[in-house]
This record gives structure tokens, sequence and C-alpha cells, in this order.
């Protein structure tokens, strides 16, 4: 039996040999191939903020190893809006602009894994 939980992507090639009490054997080649997990992150959609309110959003990541960390990594959030230093998907602060800001987050899992989404926050 091959069992196991795999931590790393890839296509793995291996030799399993048998031998009985006679001391006969046999070989046969194995290979398996091990494909990324897929990284969500949700919800789908950010709420809408409003200027100079507290402003307070979670996100949440699966499909990997937790825990994930989360990162900006295309666009910005609103000014005065962060995401909180440890990754962990809150959102949070009062925004200092109006409009609609584009922004990307990364997810990735202890294994390196990364998943990305896009979201806009309307600020009005």
């Amino acid at each position: 039996m091959l069992s196991g939980k795999p931590t790393h992507a890839g296509a793995f090639a291996f030799t399993v040999m048998a031998s009985d009490k006679y001391g006969y054997a046999g070989l046969v080649d194995y290979s398996v191939t091990i494909t990324a997990p897929t990284i969500h992150i949700a919800p789908a959609t950010l709420p809408p903020g409003t200027l100079a309110q507290r402003y307070a959003a979670k996100l949440t990541s699966n499909g990997g190893g937790g825990p994930y960390k989360l990162a900006v990594v295309g666009g910005a959030l609103p000014p005065g809006l962060t995401l909180a230093a440890a990754g962990a998907g809150a959102i949070g602060g009062r925004p200092t602009s109006t409009g609609s800001f584009p922004v990307t987050i990364q997810a990735t899992d202890r294994f390196g894994y990364t998943g990305t989404a896009g979201f806009t926050v309307d600020i009005t």
C-alpha cells in the first residue's frame, strides 16, 4: 500500500520489488503525478465602504495546507485600509478617499502553493 500526504507537486517514478520465500523477485516500475492544490479565497466580493467610516472585512482561504498568508499583490486597497500584518485576511481601517479600487489578493499555503483573487472595493 502506498499512502501519505504529498507535500510537493510533480511527477515521481519509483520501482517496487517483491520477493517470495524462495528468493524469487519481481520488479515493477510505477509513476505517480501529484498536482498542486487549487487555493481559493472567499468571499467572492468585498463589501462597499463609506468615506471616513470604519471598514471591516474578512477573507478566508482553503484548498491547500493551512495556515495561509494573504498579501496584496496587485492594485491597492483604498487609502486608509490595510490587510492585517499577520496576513490572516482581516481588512480594516477608515478609508480616506472615495472611488473604486481594484486589488488582487494572493493566498499562500504552508507548502508555498498560491491562489489569487481580484476584488474591487467601492468607497462612497
